[in-house]
């Protein structure tokens, strides 16, 4: 009985690691396709593909081995063919076939989005195009038929008169700024 015992403990340790590996297979395959559809660009989704093939084709081999090694010492059961021979072999062959699906570019309409890119690109170049005229153009005056800059009055010496008939400009009777005022101080006095 102990000898019967040692072969049941075997068979179920090597059940276990199967499903182990089962579930080291699962977990790698399904990051490998979450990366590879989340991707912007064909090369890196090429990439990710090609390698994810390599690991998963490795698993399943290993998969494939540990189920040997269990149906050699017991009777094959529905549920270890499937989940030791065929659920590794069909991931690994759909990996397989998007990769070279993907690598003639049939299914580069779905996963990839090509006509917003040059249309980005074009749009980009429309703008900066409209940037460096305005940048290079000369600025437009924007002065009025009656404004003067301060600069050519002083010049001409003009005094401009307020065309407004109800206020009109009175000339300036402060006796503050007048130097013989009383409240008039030179700036020599103030600064001492």
């Amino acid at each position: 009985m102990p000898a019967n015992q040692n072969l049941n403990q075997e068979h179920t340790n090597a059940e276990n690691l199967l499903y182990q590996r089962l579930i080291v297979f699962l977990i790698v395959f399904s990051i490998i396709v979450l990366g590879a559809v989340n991707t912007q660009r064909k090369i890196l989704f090429l990439s990710i593909l090609a390698l994810g093939v390599i690991i998963c084709w490795v698993l399943t081999f290993i998969i494939i081995r540990t189920a040997r090694r269990i149906d050699n010492k017991s009777g094959g059961k529905l549920v270890r063919l499937l989940l030791g021979y065929i659920v590794p072999i069909f991931c690994s062959c759909l990996l397989t076939v998007a990769l070279i699906v993907g690598s003639f570019g049939f299914v580069d309409s779905y996963l990839f989005n090509l006509d917003i890119k040059p249309v980005r690109l074009e749009n980009k170049v429309d703008d900066l195009k409209i940037d460096s005229n305005n940048q290079l153009k000369p600025k437009e005056k924007t002065t009025t038929k009656d404004f003067k800059s301060i600069d050519s009055v002083i010049n001409n010496s003009n005094t401009v008169r307020s065309t407004n008939k109800k206020n009109p400009v009175k000339p300036d009777t402060n006796k503050k700024n007048d130097p013989n005022s009383k409240y008039f101080k030179s700036i020599d006095k103030v600064v001492r």
